[in-house]
C-alpha cells in the first residue's frame, strides 16, 4: 500500500506535464542519477531501491519547470532518503578530494547573529564549554541546512576532507599591536565563539592542550617576537606538510583556522592523504603500522619537547562501522628517528616521496574558516596534511586555530 500511493502520486506528477515526451525523459534521466547514485553512496542495496528511485523522479519532475534547480534538489533529496533508510550500514558521505567551499548568504538572521555575538559578554576562554552549545545554537539559525549538513558528515566520517566556509562574522576592530597577548586582549569575542559554534554543528568538542599556547582553547598563529625564525604557528617561516599534533597520544582528529588578518604571501598549504597513501607499497604500509619510529615535538610544540614512540599508521578503537585509523606523519621526518633499519627505509622512502608534492594553496582572508580533517578515517586513513608556503611578510597575519575531536 506505502508503495502503490507513491506510485500513484508519481504517475500524477507526470500526467501534469503536457508534453509527454519531455516528461518521459525527465523520468528517465531522473533513474539514471538516482542509481549511479546510489550505487556510489550506499553499495548495500536497501530493500526500498525502487522507493528511493520514485522519490527521485518525482522530486525531479516537481522541479520540471525550474530545470536551474532540478538536479542540485534531487541529489540533495536522494541523499537525505539513502542516510534515513540506511541507519545500520555505514554511508559515506561526498568525498571528492577538493576543497568544499560554501558561503553563508546575507540575511536578516545572520545580522541578528552577528550582533548578538558582538554583544556576547561571556569569556569563551574561561566558559568555553557553555559558550560552544550557546554559540552552536544561535549559528545554526543562520547557516543553510546544506552547509550545517557537510558540516555535520565531516564530524561524523571525516569527509568531506576540508571545507572553507565564507562570509564569517569578525570583530568590528583588529588591533595592530607588536604583542599578541595585547592583540587579544583588546579584540571583542566574536571570531572565538564562532569557532565554539562551529564545532558544536560538527557535533565535535573545542579542547585545550595543556602543552600548546599555555592550554587556551583558541590559538594565535601570528609571528611572536623571538619565535619568528621558528617552523611554528608563532614564527615566520614556511611549514612544511603534516599531521597535527603527531608526537601526542591523542592527536585532533579536526582543525579550525580562521581568518583575522590576510598575507597573501604567506598561504596555507594543504594534500589529500588519500592521493598519495593508497601509491605507498604493501611493505611501507606495514613498517609504518608498527612502533619503530620516535617522534618529538616540533617548533610548534614549543611546551612539550618530549619524545614519544608511536606507529606512523595507528588504529585508535573500533568504530561502530570499522576501525578508526590515524596517520602520524611530516613530508620532512627530521623530527622522526628511526628505531629498526626497517623504519630507516620508511623514512628514506617517504623523504623523497615528498620532495616531488605539489600541495595545493589557500590565503585565508578575514570572516574565512578552513576546517579539515586531520588525518583519520575509518577503515581508510583520510584527510589531508598541511602546511604553510612562503615567509610571512605582513607583522599583523592573524589567524586563529582550534583543536577538535569528535565526541
Amino acid at each position: 500500500m506505502f508503495m502503490n500511493e507513491y506510485r500513484k502520486n508519481h504517475r500524477s506528477k507526470l500526467l501534469n506535464i503536457e508534453n509527454k515526451r519531455e516528461a518521459a525523459l525527465v523520468h528517465t534521466a531522473s533513474r539514471q542519477f538516482c542509481t549511479a547514485n546510489y550505487e556510489e553512496y550506499n553499495p548495500k542495496k536497501s530493500k526500498k531501491r525502487n522507493f528511493m528511485l520514485l522519490y527521485a523522479s518525482l522530486t525531479l519532475t516537481s522541479m520540471f519547470y525550474e530545470p536551474s534547480k532540478a538536479m542540485e534538489n534531487l541529489k540533495e533529496n536522494t541523499n537525505v532518503l539513502i542516510r534515513s533508510e540506511s541507519k545500520e550500514s555505514f554511508v559515506e558521505p561526498d568525498d571528492t578530494l577538493e576543497i568544499k567551499s560554501y558561503e553563508i548568504p546575507s540575511s536578516t538572521a545572520k545580522e541578528n547573529f552577528e550582533k548578538f555575538v558582538s554583544d556576547c559578554k561571556d569569556d569563551p576562554y574561561k566558559n568555553f564549554k557553555e559558550n560552544m552549545n550557546l554559540m552552536g545554537a544561535k549559528l545554526a539559525e543562520v547557516i543553510p541546512e546544506n552547509i550545517i549538513q557537510a558540516l555535520k558528515d565531516a564530524g561524523k566520517y571525516g569527509k568531506p576532507g576540508i571545507i572553507l566556509l565564507k562570509g564569517l562574522p569578525i570583530d568590528s576592530i583588529i588591533p595592530e599591536h607588536e604583542d599578541i597577548k595585547e592583540r587579544v586582549k583588546l579584540k571583542g569575542k566574536v571570531s572565538e565563539n564562532v569557532i565554539l559554534g562551529i564545532s558544536h554543528i560538527m557535533e565535535c568538542e573545542a579542547r585545550p592542550n595543556p602543552n600548546e599556547q599555555e592550554g587556551r582553547i583558541i590559538h594565535n598563529v601570528a609571528p611572536v617576537k623571538g619565535l619568528e625564525k621558528t617552523q611554528s604557528s608563532r614564527g615566520k617561516e614556511p611549514l612544511y606538510l603534516h599531521t597535527e599534533e603527531a608526537f601526542e597520544e591523542n592527536p585532533p582528529d579536526f582543525l579550525i583556522l580562521y581568518g583575522l588578518v590576510a598575507d597573501p604571501k604567506a598561504q596555507t598549504t594543504y594534500h589529500f592523504i588519500d592521493n598519495f597513501l593508497g601509491s605507498f607499497s604493501s611493505d611501507v604500509i606495514e613498517a609504518m603500522k608498527k612502533p619503530q619510529f620516535q617522534i618529538k615535538g616540533n617548533d610548534g610544540a614549543l611546551d612539550h619537547p618530549s619524545v614519544v614512540t608511536v606507529s606512523l599508521i595507528t588504529e585508535e578503537k573500533e568504530e561502530k562501522f570499522g576501525k578508526k585509523l590515524r596517520l602520524r606523519l611530516y613530508g620532512y621526518m627530521e623530527d622522526v628517528t628511526p628505531l629498526t633499519d626497517e623504519a630507516k627505509n620508511v623514512i628514506q622512502y617517504v623523504n623523497n616521496f615528498f620532495k616531488e608534492i605539489n600541495p595545493q594553496k589557500i590565503s585565508l582572508k578575514p570572516g574565512e574558516a578552513l576546517i579539515f580533517n586531520n588525518g583519520w578515517g575509518i577503515n581508510n586513513v583520510g584527510g589531508i596534511m598541511h602546511g604553510r608556503a612562503g615567509y610571512i611578510e605582513n607583522p599583523n597575519r592573524w589567524l586563529q586555530r582550534a583543536f577538535l575531536f569528535r565526541k
